[in-house]
């Protein structure tokens, strides 16, 4: 039993998931490019591509830098925390 979902009921594929679908968003609200997120930790824009589209997952180090650059935490990228942008502001 190998499988992340076999382990933890599906958990962990949801959060990589919900990080991807993150990730894209507020990149996108905030005019971010891959380029400049890859450079923030450092890898590829084709692997930050992946963890957007579920076929990656990051390290906790990287959603940290990650969010940061975005200029949220990384609790709104994991989804435990709703996204405001008077917190966005804050940050």
């Amino acid at each position: 039993m190998t499988n992340k979902q076999n382990l933890d009921g599906g958990k962990a594929a949801e959060i990589d998931k919900t990080i991807g679908v993150r990730l894209a968003a507020f990149r996108a609200l905030r005019g971010v490019s891959l380029e400049t997120l890859a450079a923030a930790i450092p890898t590829t824009t084709d692997r930050l591509t992946r963890v957007e589209k579920n076929r990656g997952r990051l390290k906790a180090s990287e959603l940290v830098l990650l969010a940061k650059e975005l200029g949220i935490t990384s609790s709104v990228l994991t989804g435990e925390e709703a996204f405001s942008d008077a917190k966005a502001g804050a940050q």
